[in-house]
């Protein structure tokens, strides 16, 4: 526990000294196959005192839909614009590593179908489906575009590639094993990253 506060310490207090724009903002959105899984999320953006152009943007994800907990991401972004500071809407490119602690929803019995693999057939679960908690890392690039409106909002917008490492399901001996694995590759794990937030910047 220690060890986690002095580590937020030591990152607050670079962002207080090292940074010369701030941008905070929120989101609450939808990803996956279907956009059914829902998130809300909370970003802090700071540029980089030697160069303006590059910044690093720290998210935390918190998943609603059929994968639920939180995610960590750190994110480092370059701006494609010849002006040296934040305050104009421009392009960039984006590159993620994360971190997750994800728990998938129950199911009680005959509330979904699974294929059972004796005879390959579809039919109604017979059992309660439960799940454990699993930690996942995850990495992703993309391509976005950050409006600036009234010189103190901001709207951001993202399309890109992520991956995440799968979950070991604490069901992998059973039939709901590939119930589950579709479910998360479907949802939450599924490689599209569509992402957008609405925040405001601090000089």
């Amino acid at each position: 526990m220690r060890k986690t506060v002095l580590s937020l310490l030591i990152i607050s207090f670079g962002i207080s000294t090292n940074s010369q724009i701030t941008t905070y903002s929120g989101s609450y959105g939808f990803s996956g196959a279907n956009m059914d899984q829902t998130e809300v999320q909370f970003s802090l953006e700071t540029s980089y005192q030697e160069n303006e152009n590059f910044s690093q943007l720290y998210r935390w994800r918190y998943s609603t839909g059929q994968n639920k907990g939180f995610i960590f991401e750190y994110n480092n972004r370059a701006y494609f614009s010849r002006n040296r500071d934040l305050d104009n809407s421009k392009w960039y490119v984006q590159g993620k590593i994360g971190y997750g602690i994800i728990k998938g929803m129950p199911y009680l019995p005959n509330s979904v179908y699974v294929i059972n693999e004796s005879n390959d057939e579809r039919e109604y679960n017979t059992d309660y489906i439960n799940d454990s908690r699993h930690f996942t890392y995850s990495y992703g690039l993309g391509l976005g575009y950050k409006f600036i409106l009234f010189d103190r909002l901001t709207f951001d917008l993202l399309l890109g590639y992520i991956k995440y490492s799968t979950p070991n399901f604490n069901e992998k001996d059973s039939k709901y094993s590939q119930f589950r694995l579709d479910d998360w590759n479907n949802g939450l794990g599924y490689p599209f990253d569509f992402s957008w937030s609405l925040g405001f910047f601090l000089d």
